[in-house]
């Protein structure tokens, strides 16, 4: 993915690259949800390309779900043509990226998207990005009653201040 970057490949490209390696190595048996991002650092231009599971969750003055056109993990299909979405960040913004095992997490009959994940992206605004994952992954664990989850837990925490 480095090299295809490197190489002035869009981010669609690289993801279709990165599928065909995938696919290559394990013929479909095996794949990688993933979510690909570039950032304008001048201009907050977000472009995104979802392969997957992964949520993407934007606080700024409200916290919202950023909605993603879901396409197939990288690896699933033979030759995947991936789309670019595109977003805008404002200066202040922080992006939540979460994978299924922490918005998916279910305890009684909800999930964890339901019922803490946006109260507790809303509540830790002001936390440096780290202790935002931290108290991301504390409000999951009390969620679930400290059981093991289902699934991997992934949070990435990005604060976007402007431009320099």
């Amino acid at each position: 993915m480095r090299n295809a970057r490197r190489s002035g490949h869009g981010l669609a490209e690289v993801a279709a690259l990165a599928d065909q390696a995938v696919w290559g190595q394990y013929g479909g048996e095996q794949s990688v949800a993933a979510l690909l991002l570039t950032l304008d650092l001048a201009t907050g231009g977000l472009r995104i390309v979802d392969a997957g599971s992964p949520q993407l969750w934007r606080a700024g003055t409200e916290v919202e779900r950023i909605e993603l056109d879901v396409q197939v993990p990288l690896g699933s299909l033979e030759e995947t043509q991936y789309r670019t979405q595109q977003d805008l960040l404002r200066p202040g913004d922080r992006l939540m990226i979460v994978s299924d095992g922490v918005y998916g997490a279910i305890s009684g009959e909800r999930t964890y998207a339901e019922v803490s994940l946006p109260r507790t992206i809303r509540t830790t605004r002001a936390l440096p990005p780290a202790q935002a994952v931290q108290a991301v992954m504390s409000a999951l664990a009390v969620f679930r009653d400290h059981r093991d989850l289902d699934d991997d837990a992934v949070v990435v925490c990005l604060d976007w201040h402007g431009p320099a």
